[in-house]
């Protein structure tokens, strides 16, 4: 089967979870005998903007939002920072619309047998072009779904987008919308490459990673309002003394590019976590990911939303427990005392609370964590399974799709045939 799947972004252009996904079931896909071919529209939007000449408005970057943030200074409120930074997003994403034409005319010459679409609103007059000439499945990987599901007349709007898709897959279940054609298929992780190293490995990865005696708390988040990062940035400074002194916080996916007013606001917060260690890593590549999940104390993701966390799956298959929000697909992947913690979801004191219990818990409950931690994960979450199912998807959609082409030709009249 050929499947073109359509994104905004690649790996090569940021180390995040949506990519990751890709880059996993197309290799799963293609293990299977299947023929996937990865289109990133970002990069046919620059290849347009770099034809039509230097300075040309179709570069993204030049919303009235994007404008706005370069003018107005950071207020020093996450949540007015996080507001702005989403809504230049949006207007960015809806503006990458324009060039439908182009995009669309390149999915054609690759003649798929079905579209896979991981974008959402910056797909919007594609999925509608697309739609009429291939089978259309969409991942729903994106809390913008969420957004506009909270009122009346985006929800109603949101519900006319769907009916463009074929089918609709969610990672979790809160992403799917409630109709027949929807597919709760969690992520899978690759457990070849996160897997726990052996003690003596793991204690010269501490020494690497200057993390000596210390408990460490790993957050390899992108930086952007829905991550949740603030409040993992001021539960920081309410910490113990001891937690402290014998702790240090590793943040990576703080260059995340689109949210600069937010990341300003979290990274003020952090520097007033006076006597804490704490450290900002940048994006990290994936052998970097191993190491320090495998020396984590615990990896925390304190997100407002979540699908099925690719992150909380990673770290999970390394052996190190999660200390999670409570929601989304969260709340499916982590089993309290188990493989996790949960906490209220923005709750500073809760998650403060939380790290101080982490960070005195004896070697010997800490291993039997690992263990179970890492037995959770593995018999359930392979991108093969997650391969697997998305693939039934594909053949129950293209079986419809023939189907229904076939009884639009038996309803044609004599004579209107193109031959």
């Amino acid at each position: 089967m050929r499947i073109v799947h359509l994104t905004q972004t690649t790996t090569a252009d940021i180390a995040g979870g949506l990519e990751h996904h890709i880059a996993y079931l197309t290799q799963a896909l293609r293990e299977l005998g299947h023929n996937p071919i990865v289109v990133s529209t970002s990069a046919l939007q620059d290849d347009e903007s770099r034809a039509a000449g230097a300075g040309v408005a179709m570069k993204s970057e030049g919303s009235g939002f994007s404008l706005l943030r370069r003018l107005v200074p950071p207020t020093g409120r996450s949540h007015v920072d996080g507001c702005l930074d989403t809504l230049d997003t949006l207007t960015r994403r809806l503006s990458h619309n324009r060039h439908t034409e182009r995009i669309a005319e390149h999915v054609e010459r690759l003649k798929p047998d079905l579209v896979h679409q991981h974008s959402y609103l910056d797909g919007l007059a594609l999925n509608g072009r697309l739609g009429k000439q291939y089978p259309l499945v969409f991942t729903n990987h994106t809390g913008a779904y969420l957004h506009l599901d909270r009122h009346g007349p985006t929800r109603v709007l949101q519900r006319q987008m769907m009916k463009r898709f074929s089918a609709v897959i969610g990672p979790s279940r809160e992403l799917l919308p409630a109709t027949r054609n929807s597919y709760y298929i969690p992520n899978g992780v690759d457990t070849a490459c996160f897997q726990p190293v052996p003690e003596e490995e793991r204690r010269r990865l501490i020494r690497k990673w200057d993390c000596t005696g210390k408990q460490v708390f790993f957050c390899p988040r992108r930086w952007a309002p829905t991550k949740g990062i603030i409040y993992l940035a001021h539960a920081v400074r309410c910490i113990t003394e001891k937690t402290r002194e014998g702790s240090v916080f590793l943040f990576a996916g703080n260059e995340t590019p689109g949210y600069e007013q937010y990341q300003a606001s979290v990274t003020r917060a952090l520097e007033k976590a006076g006597g804490c260690n704490v450290r900002m890593l940048g994006n990290l590549e994936h052998g970097e990911m191993v190491e320090l999940l495998n020396i984590a104390s615990a990896c925390v993701v304190p997100s407002l939303m979540e699908a099925t966390s690719l992150t909380c799956l990673e770290s999970m298959a390394c052996g190190t427990p999660v200390l999670g929000s409570e929601t989304g697909g969260l709340v499916e992947l982590i089993e309290e005392g188990v493989n996790g913690w949960f906490v209220p979801m923005g709750d500073v004191k809760a998650l403060a609370s939380k790290i101080d219990e982490i960070a005195i818990l004896g070697e010997g409950e800490r291993t039997r964590l690992r263990a179970r931690t890492l037995q959770s994960v593995v018999e359930r979450y392979t991108w093969r399974i997650a391969a697997l199912e998305t693939e039934k998807v594909y053949r129950r959609v293209l079986q419809d799709w023939l189907l229904r082409r076939r009884s639009e030709w038996a309803c044609r009249p004599f004579g209107s045939y193109e031959l």
